[in-house]
């Protein structure tokens, strides 16, 4: 007998740091083996579950709260955002349950869990039904303001033996969260700025103690099949790809459930400006937006200045609505206007309705607030939640089998997850070579410092984009050379430059795509007829035109430019490229690197402004791409 138990210990201790019995092509072919028969039972769990492809889970038993059975799951910080920006999402997504129990009648005099097989007593289940009073509205300008709000969702226990720092650091990875992505494309790359308003509705309360709970038979499966004990490329993709990535590196141990109204609007940034400039509070004008989105405010909330919510409405060129509404164990969305948030150009308004609430056409046939937030009892969301690390569940009185090697396989997990965390930041196409990449500090994003001649998002487009317009008439010179008795348009045009009519008028117009900035003479905002394009922030003769540029006007005073008076200086956000104008059937087209602005289309980096211009006997409409 003392034989034999020498033996079992000395194989366990082989097991455990490697033994020369077993050669090093056999513990790579077992581990490769490991990896793919926990890939394939995952499979079959993540369906069983179904908590990638489908984010508002429901317990198998009819009659329970639909996401009360998230309590105790897994939830990965860095690969998912808690909060919802896309139109298709509804709630923070959560890996696969890392704790098992059993459901049971509610005691009588529970309340709100009517007709709930609520867990007991390992999990407390606390009604606290109400809603805010006012609506939250937050301005998403830059990377550190989406941090916050992004972050406001989710909360880690202060005790979790993880690095917290770097994981709140790293949370919601632009590489990984789709909704970081769509965010921060679109500051960064369409700047927009976000205007999110939403209001809460809670329902009920959640929290779980571990000491108490059994864990899930996946989980274990999981820790178990984990090869042990040598850290190697596959022994890391092991807990990436199958424990990390499918559970996560913690679990939700306490959370809210509830509704969320919400409106999110996007702006321009050049259109924001301007709003400020004509003194309209934006975040009033949003939550006077959202009261009537979703019918609720007082009357002071909506005694607002007209002329400010039109300004405010026309800067949203776009919009898409949302509804979804779970009828009969069935989802169903209702879509009006919508425009895909991958496809769309200028701004975009989105209405996010969670949950009941239902759009026939507009907002015509939409639930009113009070009507909503009764409903949302029955089908309540995660609004908010706590989660804490599951290092402290890897415990040799969780896992008892003989040979579990569950201290080795722990630190194997410890040592993965800090490669895991060192995540490079992300440049757009790594600035193509036109640039250097710099952290910024938030979501792994970097932001390309592009080098001379090139600019845009990934430093891929030209500073001097073909289209770009130069000189008018005999007023202003586009001085690149000498062209016919001087340098203005009237008489011709500098090499590298074609003669356009322009405006009962002629210019010169960049004729190919250059790393190198305008000539002096490039034109750079516009003042007709009340259609204003600013020249680096400045209204063109209604304010002192930018150090470098110098104002001009043509017809007398029906327009006004201020055009660059330094060719050795950048080209300004508000540099005119390519030109439309419609009037009495005919059009003037000029095109700004093959985009015309005339049919709404402008590249990269530059906006659409158009507008529709008075006259005494017809309208001209008049259409620009305008460099950001």
């Amino acid at each position: 007998m003392k034989i034999l138990i020498l033996i079992q210990l000395i194989g366990g201790i082989c097991y455990a740091f490697g033994s020369g019995d077993i050669s090093n092509d056999e513990k790579q072919k077992q581990a490769t083996e490991a990896y793919n028969r926990v890939r394939d039972y995952l499979k079959i769990e993540e369906k069983k579950y179904n908590s990638s492809s489908k984010l508002t889970r429901t317990s198998t038993n009819v009659g329970d709260i639909p996401n009360s059975n998230i309590i105790g799951s897994g939830y990965n910080p860095v690969k998912h955002s808690p909060l919802c920006f896309t139109r298709d999402c509804k709630m923070a997504t959560f890996g696969l349950p890392i704790f098992s129990f059993n459901y049971v009648k509610p005691e009588p005099g529970t309340g709100c869990a009517k007709g709930l097989l609520k867990p007991h007593p390992t999990v407390t289940f606390r009604c606290t039904p109400g809603a805010e009073k006012d609506s939250h509205v937050d301005i998403i300008d830059k990377l550190e303001s989406l941090k916050k709000t992004t972050m406001i969702g989710l909360e880690i226990n202060g005790g979790a033996k993880i690095p917290i720092s770097t994981v709140n650091s790293v949370a919601a990875s632009y590489k990984s969260s789709i909704q970081t992505k769509f965010m921060v494309d679109n500051i960064l790359q369409k700047h927009y700025e976000i205007i999110s308003t939403t209001r809460k509705v809670t329902f009920a309360d959640l929290r779980m103690f571990q000491e108490q709970m059994s864990l899930s038979d996946s989980f274990i499966y999981t820790i178990e099949n984990l090869p042990c004990c040598e850290y190697t490329d596959t022994v890391y993709r092991y807990i990436a790809d199958h424990l990390f990535d499918q559970f996560g590196f913690t679990y939700v141990e306490h959370m809210i459930l509830g509704g969320i109204a919400s409106e999110n609007i996007f702006i321009h940034q050049s259109n924001v400006t301007k709003l400020k400039e004509n003194s309209v509070n934006i975040a009033r004008e949003a939550s006077i937006s959202f009261g009537e989105v979703f019918h609720v405010g007082t009357n002071a909330t909506f005694s607002h200045n007209v002329e400010e919510k039109n300004k405010f409405d026309r800067s949203i060129e776009d919009r898409y609505s949302k509804v979804i509404e779970k009828v009969d164990e069935v989802e169903k969305v209702f879509f009006s206007d919508l425009v895909d948030y991958t496809d769309a150009q200028d701004s975009v308004r989105c209405n996010f309705l969670f949950p009941g609430v239902r759009l026939e056409s507009g907002n015509q046939g939409l639930k009113g607030w009070e009507e909503w937030s009764k409903s949302v009892e029955d089908n309540p969301v995660v609004i908010k939640f706590a989660v804490n690390d599951i290092f402290r569940l890897l415990t040799p009185h969780r896992f008892q089998k003989p040979n579990s090697h569950i201290v080795e396989k722990k630190e194997l997990i410890r040592k993965a997850l800090d490669t895991y965390l060192n995540i490079s930041f992300y440049c757009p196409g790594n600035c193509v070579g036109h640039g250097k990449c710099v952290d910024t500090g938030y979501f792994q994003v970097g932001e390309c410092k592009c080098n001379t001649g090139w600019t845009g998002a990934d430093c891929s487009v030209m500073v001097g984009l073909s289209g770009t317009l130069c000189g008018i008439n005999d007023k202003i010179e586009c001085n690149g050379g000498p062209i016919i008795e001087g340098n203005t348009p009237q008489y011709g045009c500098a090499p590298g430059y074609v003669r356009e009519k322009y405006h009962w008028s002629v210019t010169c117009r960049k004729a190919s795509s250059t790393i190198d900035v305008g000539f002096a003479g490039t034109l750079c905002g516009i003042n007709v007829k009340g259609f204003v394009i600013e020249c680096g922030g400045k209204k063109p003769w209604l304010e002192k035109c930018p150090n470098g540029y110098k104002l001009t006007d043509i017809d007398g005073g029906g327009a006004y430019y201020c055009y660059k008076t330094d060719a050795s200086s950048e080209d300004l956000p508000g540099t005119l490229c390519g030109f439309g104008r419609t009037y009495s059937n005919r059009l003037e087209d000029i095109d700004c690197d093959g985009h015309y602005p005339s049919r709404g289309d402008c590249p990269r980096n530059y906006h659409l402004r158009s507008q529709h211009v008075g006259q005494t006997t017809f309208t001209y409409t008049y259409a620009y791409c305008v460099k950001d």
